[in-house]
């Protein structure tokens, strides 16, 4: 008993220190047995005070048991830990009911048990002969249960906060679909100094008072004011959506996101020398870009092995061993130093707009987290060809799997993929181009001189029935000569055509090609001594939707507004630099997205833009948020992009700097290449 005294007195001085610390806690009600503080019993909801008879199979037919208390009280620590207490009584109402809960899971260890116990109507308590374990929790085996039997248990549960950015979540619903509930509760306890906010769906349907408690303590109270369940209906929105059943949240004001997956890629990891000689040799033997890409693939599944140990490109060169991301990446880097335009992509899983319904009352923060979630549906690599459409690849292990429609997996096809190059950020659907979901891709490269005109060559590529009916216009000799310029003019309406050439017109089951050149007068206006210009060809499709700020009917888009691979380079004269781009911009809503992304590389400067609003249907009482998401890029799209001499005097000085640094990992240093420029250096 010394020791024991010894020890509670150790516990007690050092609570006194830390009252938050909950082992802490645990070990003391040990040292005093069984008896221990049960701080939830003031709040705790007694079986016996419920009038139970009313719930029978003959008053709710469709039910097979009732809720007679769903009852939580929560205490929530000054470090945003938390304990509970857990208390659940059902009645079994027939037969499907005992074969539903008569095998109770307690998302509980043994310790933390505070009862498990069948209620009879004859009186008789029985408690439960068989309890294991199952993974983390406990399995109770109900004993002597038969119709109008009450199945009871009560549990205790703890979680600790985030270590490094602690956090608060939680959410309690107050009724059921099609089954009653007559007392449906939960306390919390709100320490007065944590910032957390009280969230409600349906409050008209939830009762709210504010009871004592300790001190520095709120002491919340919410109660179902309805015991019927929620009527279903068909195709009504489910309960995870957040709208038809009374919901309360209490949840912290600001929500933290981690830089994971993606969000973590060293974009300046450098290729080793070796793998760079080895790619250029494979790739020097080979006659095509499709060919070359998928030899390099090859290389890398047989020459490296799966492992873990590797953190970066030299570990898996070194140790010819590496997960299958690393081995993405070294694919990748190696299809580039052998001169393809080869991409890492991280698919999303979650975020589908037009294909995954959002709750009208989900909290904002599921926008950031669908920009997190890039890669949740995995990490591809992909090849932009300059003659066909983009070839797809995953290692899944081994070996690689290549991704064509004979292997295509149903959740990845379609799906949205934030992809990276030497020359940016853009966004994708996996295999787009060859299921023709893209009507066409652009690739543009401007060449400014010292007067603000533009060199510009590009190549259109038009894909599924674009293409197709395109081909049938051609087939026209009165309509050809117009659209041969014509579609090129749609992007360039100022442009002296040099020539615009027609590729694969006689092949089918290729991409339709126009590749064009011509000069572009005034492409750049001067001012402050720099010269100024539009990053993108034209405004993008969606602005046209904006209007007025508010609407009395619904604004209904019947046909996908998209533009995936919007991208420009613009390359300034020797001797120049650029000294103004915008601020990269990455804007996700329900009704869809907008990514635009600059990045300087030696004298070239990558615009690239990529947006989509699916078939949609949008309220009146959504239609402000749509407008606020418009404005952004609107206001985006006003800015400009500039270049002027390396020795200008306001370098670095203009409204908006540069802020982007590139993603290029390798490659020649254009500024060696280039004159030495008098005056300053540029940097970003």
């Amino acid at each position: 008993m010394g020791k024991q005294d010894e020890a509670r007195d150790l516990l007690a001085k050092r609570l006194k220190d830390h009252p938050d610390d909950f082992e802490l806690r645990r070990r003391m009600r040990e040292l005093d047995g069984q008896g221990g503080e049960q701080w939830w019993k003031p709040y705790d909801v007694e079986v016996a005070q419920i009038d139970t008879t009313r719930f029978t199979q003959e008053n709710y037919p469709r039910s097979n048991h009732a809720w007679i208390v769903d009852f939580m009280v929560t205490k929530i620590y000054p470090d945003l830990s938390r304990e509970s207490y857990v208390h659940i009584a059902q009645k079994v109402l027939n037969l499907d009911g005992i074969n539903e809960l008569s095998e109770q899971l307690l998302e509980a260890q043994r310790q933390d048990m505070v009862f498990v116990r069948t209620l009879n109507p004859d009186g008789s308590v029985f408690q439960p002969k068989n309890v294991h374990d199952f993974n983390f929790a406990q399995s109770a085996s109900y004993y002597r249960v038969g119709p109008g039997s009450i199945l009871e248990h009560a549990y205790l549960e703890h979680a600790e906060p985030d270590e490094f950015e602690p956090a608060f979540g939680m959410a309690f619903n107050f009724n059921a679909l099609d089954a009653p509930r007559a007392v449906s509760r939960w306390v919390v306890l709100v320490p007065k100094q944590a910032k957390l906010d009280i969230r409600k769906i349906r409050p008209e349907l939830v009762d709210e008072k504010i009871l004592e408690g300790p001190e520095g303590y709120t002491v919340y109270q919410w109660t179902n004011k309805q015991v019927e369940g929620i009527k279903v209906e068909p195709f009504m929105p489910g309960e995870q959506d957040q709208e038809t059943i009374p919901l309360v949240f209490v949840e912290s004001r600001e929500r933290p996101f981690r830089a994971t997956n993606w969000l973590q890629l060293n974009l300046n990891d450098a290729l080793p020398e070796e793998a760079a000689e080895v790619a250029t040799r494979i790739a020097k033997a080979l006659p095509d870009e499709e060919h070359r890409f998928r030899a390099l693939c090859e290389w890398v599944r047989l020459n490296i092995q799966p492992g873990q140990e590797a953190r970066t490109l030299d570990d898996i060169w070194d140790l010819r061993a590496g997960s299958t991301g690393l081995m993405t990446r070294l694919a990748a880097e190696m299809c580039r130093a052998a001169g393809l335009d080869a991409r890492l992509a991280f698919v999303n899983g979650t975020y589908l707009p037009g294909r995954v319904f959002t709750g009208k009352n989900a909290r904002r923060d599921w926008e950031p987290s669908a920009f997190t979630n890039f890669g949740s549906l995995g990490q591809m690599l992909m090849l932009s060809p300059k003659d066909g459409p983009e070839q797809w690849l995953q290692f899944t292990g081994q070996p690689a799997r290549d991704f064509d429609l004979r292997y295509v997996a149903d959740d990845q096809i379609g799906a949205l993929a934030l992809t990276f190059g030497d020359e940016g950020v853009r966004i994708k659907r996996v295999l787009g181009e060859q299921l023709g979901a893209l009507p066409l891709r652009h690739d543009v490269s401007v060449a400014l001189d010292e007067q603000g005109h533009g060199a510009a060559q590009g190549t259109l590529h038009l894909f599924g029935t674009t293409g197709g009916s395109v081909r049938r216009e051609l087939d026209d000799p009165r309509k050809a000569a117009q659209i041969r310029e014509g579609i090129v003019r749609n992007f360039w309406p100022n442009i002296g055509l040099n020539d615009v050439k027609i590729l694969d017109r006689e092949h089918a089951d290729r991409p339709l090609r126009f590749v064009y050149a011509g000069a572009v007068p005034d492409l750049a206006l001067k001012a402050e001594q720099a010269w100024f210009l539009q990053p993108f060809l034209s405004p993008s499709g969606i602005q046209r939707l904006i209007g007025p700020p508010e609407r009395i009917h619904d604004l209904v888009l019947r046909s996908e507004v998209a533009e995936l691979d919007q991208h420009v380079a613009y390359e300034c004269p020797a001797g120049y630099a650029w000294v103004q781009a915008p601020d990269d911009l990455y804007v996700v809503t329900e009704f869809g997205f907008y990514l635009a992304d600059f990045n300087v590389v030696g004298r070239k400067l990558y615009c690239n833009r990529s947006y989509l609003m699916p078939l949609q249907r949008v309220t009146p009482e959504k239609y402000p948020a749509l407008m606020n998401f418009l404005r952004k890029t609107v206001e985006l799209e006003g800015q400009r992009v500039a270049y002027a001499k390396r020795d200008f005097p306001g370098f670095g000085n203009l409204a908006r700097e540069q802020l982007s640094q590139g993603y290029a990992s390798h490659g020649p240093d254009e500024k060696e290449k280039a004159p030495a420029p008098e005056g300053p250096e540029p940097g970003h």
